[in-house]
């Protein structure tokens, strides 16, 4: 079977995304997933007050201002995306709502939002660029089909000295006696299970750190962290439009809801009570000569 091209790709995801914003915003309030997600990213990749840095597949802006409590005051961040139905959620976004109260706000410093092709970057961010100090990708390197583009790109916009950051999900796993091994997904799969996801990454996660070589990036560091979810979690996350999508690509929406179901339920009836959720965090640097950490 022939895969899409990438502008095919790209107008899908667009797609998807610019029908996901109410749901992302819904289940956001409910769990701030992805503002914990960004906000452990930055401090990963050591984001400090007064820093500039370019927010890439910034969504509904829920990443935007977890970098943004980040670099203080005296800092930038810009935001980047392809879907503009996110990015009228971005814009219209109260800064409260990011982190549940103003009593827990912290100084934030300049924020836009504008819309661009991580594989485009240099020329979306114009004038900052080879002056970024860092370039972040909260839960999107996974959604770019040209990965390797994209950061060619990042290293361009960023000066020298300057870290990339990037995490992505590595699978859902259950508590207890299913937390190693292969994934959920991966064992309904092999075990035959009617509503096994059947969807394919669009990225080949494993060719990251490669990609990061190629483009010149050294001191390349890794972690894996991990958010224990409940059933109804799961299921909230897994029922916005974008991220169904990549479990049941060819299902439309309300039959993926079904079969997401179905499976958690299968899962269920295991025995297993709470869910795993693996994410990689990598950071790397502009200017190290593509070299590997080996400590990484």
């Amino acid at each position: 079977m022939l895969m899409p091209d990438q502008d095919t790709i790209k107008s899908i995801v667009e797609s998807n995304f610019d029908l996901s914003a109410e749901m992302y915003n819904a289940f956001e309030d409910q769990s701030h997933h992805f503002y914990h997600l960004a906000s452990q990213l930055a401090e990963f990749v050591g984001i400090e007050s007064g820093m500039t840095v370019v927010d890439v597949g910034c969504g509904t802006g829920i990443s935007t201002y977890g970098i943004a409590k980040a670099v203080g005051r005296e800092g930038q961040v810009i935001g980047i995306d392809l879907s503009e139905g996110m990015l009228r959620k971005a814009r219209d976004r109260p800064e409260e709502r990011m982190i549940g109260s103003r009593e827990k706000m912290a100084p934030v410093g300049s924020i836009e939002f504008r819309k661009g092709d991580a594989e485009e970057l240099e020329a979306c961010i114009g004038e900052l660029a080879g002056k970024v100090d860092a370039v972040m990708y909260n839960a999107s390197i996974f959604l770019l089909p040209d990965a390797g583009k994209a950061l060619l790109e990042a290293k361009l916009s960023l000066k020298e000295g300057g870290v990339v950051g990037m995490n992505y999900p590595l699978g859902l796993w259950g508590n207890r006696m299913w937390r190693d091994g292969p994934d959920l997904f991966k064992r309904g799969k092999k075990e035959g299970l009617e509503d096994a996801p059947y969807g394919k990454s669009i990225v080949n996660i494993e060719k990251l750190p490669d990609f990061l070589r190629r483009a010149g990036f050294g001191n390349v560091r890794n972690r894996i962290i991990e958010m224990v979810l409940t059933r109804e979690e799961v299921e909230a996350f897994y029922s916005i439009p974008a991220q169904s999508a990549g479990l049941y690509p060819k299902t439309p929406f309300p039959e993926r809801q079904e079969k997401l179901r179905s499976l958690l339920d299968h899962f269920t009836d295991l025995g297993i009570e709470e869910f795993v959720q693996k994410w990689n965090f990598t950071r790397a640097r502009k200017g190290h000569g593509g070299i590997i950490d080996p400590s990484a």
